[in-house]
């Protein structure tokens, strides 16, 4: 048989070391429509609030809450659906809106003394979909959208005043986002089917990150540590692989791909360095090392590979220097590239414009320019 609950709960706080357990102007509010629906509120401090609404069958929603100001929001219609809420310190909001069946999400705000005033927010619709949000510190604000079925995310934030979004539309995706510090901001937005983005942001001061995968089966890994670091990894087409690593100080790392089955990766130490992959076409591989600790004076290095065709190769490596360039453009098909600088004041350019050519430059020492053109129309 049908049923309908309607629920509106008022004062469940109850104040440790008081003679007598107080009611301190808390309010949990819920209504249920279906069968077999659970709600479990517990409520501990001051002005704290909880709204549940289901709609559907076996749905289950748990809340806690100890401290002040506290706001928690669950919504669900479907069956099977689960959303954990458990909030901490003051003016902490969590939101949890999930539609369709067998969807999971669960809310951690954890702060102490006087961090307060983050906010989650988590949206899923369709099927088997799961979040994990857990935010440690104040002033986070982290949100998730997954559209489709089995999708997974999970956005981590250790610090304060740190960023994290999450979209995803399709099935079978997975996004990790894990942060720690303080002015961090990640993105991470991908559409299609089973796509996988990993961000790491372990750092200090105004760290951005973003990942845009549009396709199906595109992995993306993004490492940043340090203070005003970029990294931007956009990739458009299937079975697409980016990995990116920045260390240190003020570097740029940013990796374009349109097409199917193209590889690049970036590693970077130091500071002011730049590195640009853009690869448009099939089976292209980027790869830019440069490695120079910023205590061994290695800073102000730019690399860039751009290449259009398929089944081009492009190497770059610059260490222990200042200053040096390398760029790379290859067109159209089967060319190899290959650039080693370690110095000061380096350049190395290379064009390649025809089939199935080899340019190697190599380069130790001080002010020395090379390049290379293969018939580029």
């Amino acid at each position: 048989m049908k049923k309908s609950q309607v629920m509106y709960i008022v004062g469940l706080a109850l104040v440790a070391g008081t003679p007598l357990a107080q009611a301190q102007d808390n309010h949990s509010q819920i209504a249920q429509i279906g069968n077999e629906n659970s709600a479990d509120v517990s409520q501990a401090g001051w002005q704290n609030a909880s709204t549940i609404a289901q709609t559907g069958e076996l749905n289950s929603v748990a809340v806690q809450q100890a401290g002040r100001d506290l706001q928690a929001v669950a919504t669900q219609l479907g069956s099977n659906n689960v959303i954990t809420q458990t909030q901490s310190s003051i003016g902490n909001q969590a939101t949890a809106t999930q539609t369709g069946n067998r969807n999971n999400a669960s809310q951690m705000q954890q702060t102490t003394g006087l961090s307060a005033g983050s906010v989650a927010t988590s949206e899923q619709t369709g099927n088997d979909n799961n979040t994990v949000q857990e935010q440690t510190g104040a002033a986070f604000v982290a949100t998730l959208v997954q559209t489709g079925n089995r999708n997974d995310s999970r956005q981590q934030q250790t610090g304060f005043l740190t960023s994290g979004s999450v979209v995803q539309t399709g099935d079978d995706n997975h996004a990790i986002q894990l942060q720690a510090g303080r002015n961090i901001y990640s993105r991470i937005l991908q559409v299609g089917t089973r796509n996988f983005g990993l961000q790491h942001l372990a750092g200090g001061l105004d760290v951005i990150a973003d990942i845009t995968s549009l396709g199906v089966g595109n992995y993306a890994s993004q490492r940043l540590d340090g203070s005003q670091l970029r990294a931007t990894a956009m990739q458009q087409g299937n079975e697409n692989f980016i990995n990116q690593q920045s260390e240190r100080y003020n570097n740029g790392t940013a990796a374009t791909q349109t097409g199917n089955r193209n590889y690049a990766e970036q590693l970077q130490q130091g500071a002011n360095l730049l590195a640009t992959i853009t690869q448009r076409g099939n089976g292209n591989f980027g790869r830019q090392t440069q490695t120079t600790p910023f205590n061994y004076n290695g800073f102000n290095n730019q690399a860039t590979i751009e290449q259009d065709g398929n089944n081009n190769t492009a190497l770059q490596a610059q260490s222990e220097g200042v200053s040096n360039r390398a760029n790379t453009y290859q067109q159209m098909n089967l060319n190899t590239s290959t650039t080693t600088q370690a110095g000061f004041f380096n350049s190395a350019t290379t064009y390649q414009g025809t089939n199935s050519n080899n340019a190697d430059i190599t380069q130790t020492g001080d002010f020395n320019g090379a390049t290379i053109d293969q018939g580029r129309p």
